[in-house]
């Protein structure tokens, strides 16, 4: 696979990286210019800018720069000297940092009539959608087809597993209280604190769910963030009705528009 190719691949896969480029150089320089280097949060994907220490020094800065979701220009003298890079070649090497962000992702747990009117909406508004599911015959791609990503997989073990950004919205429409229990759990293990959790409940329901997680999780102010019931009272019983709602509030949250909860 080429450096493009693996761009392509990355972006497909909506998996945020820097792409590190050698723009000009001067002297002895390991690196040509128009070398590139594709870069994530695990380290070097694909191509090189010279190797040895100035790509070292590249990968660490292009992580640091993940972590900013920003872009640099940045030149590098290669020769020894408590300011430089301690090297021997004596040029210099000018790099361009180019953050690639991801989409804003949002993982739908549960593939039933709800999740099915959902993931269209989420999908037409621009968020990488992934769906997980247990249930094999539900995590049909023909039940699911505008979804980037269709996941079988145990609950828990899908969490465990993923690395969760701060910035993930999380939607939890599964038909059994034991699997919302179980997904929230494990997310309050795992992933930290996200952009939003949503769960399908009656309003009986999401206060003894809230009850059951202050005693899991005592003080822990991410229960009070919690949507459920999920979703603006807007009205409507249908799922597609239902999906719209949820739609709504995710979208509100995403601009950071304050519109309360009164479902």
């Amino acid at each position: 696979m080429n450096i493009f190719e693996t761009i392509a691949s990355l972006t497909n896969r909506n998996h945020p990286f820097v792409i590190a480029t050698v723009v000009e150089t001067t002297g002895s320089s390991p690196g040509k210019e128009h070398f590139k280097a594709v870069i994530d949060r695990n380290g070097l994907v694909a191509g090189t800018v010279g190797g040895g220490t100035i790509e070292k020094e590249v990968i660490a800065r292009a992580q640091q720069l993940l972590g900013e979701k920003s872009n640099l220009l940045k030149t590098y003298n290669l020769s020894s000297g408590p300011d430089n890079l301690g090297m021997q070649c004596g040029g210099t090497t000018t790099i361009f940092y180019e953050y690639i962000g991801a989409r804003d992702s949002v993982f739908v747990f549960g593939g039933g009539h709800v999740s099915q009117s959902l993931t269209p909406l989420l999908k037409s508004i621009d968020f990488y959608v992934t769906l997980v599911e247990n249930r094999e015959e539900f995590a049909a791609r023909e039940l699911h087809p505008a979804v980037d990503e269709i996941i079988h997989s145990d609950y828990n073990t899908f969490i465990e597993n993923t690395f969760w950004e701060p910035s993930a919205f999380v939607v939890i429409v599964t038909p059994q209280h034991k699997f919302e229990t179980e997904i929230l759990h494990a997310l309050f293990r795992r992933a930290g604190s996200l952009r939003y959790i949503g769960v399908i409940a009656s309003k009986r329901k999401a206060v003894n769910l809230r009850k059951e997680l202050e005693s899991v999780f005592p003080g822990d102010d991410r229960v009070a963030r919690i949507h459920s019931p999920i979703g603006l009272d807007i009205g409507g019983e249908t799922p597609g009705q239902i999906a719209l709602s949820i739609a709504a509030q995710i979208q509100a949250v995403r601009f950071n528009k304050d519109i309360a909860n009164t479902s």
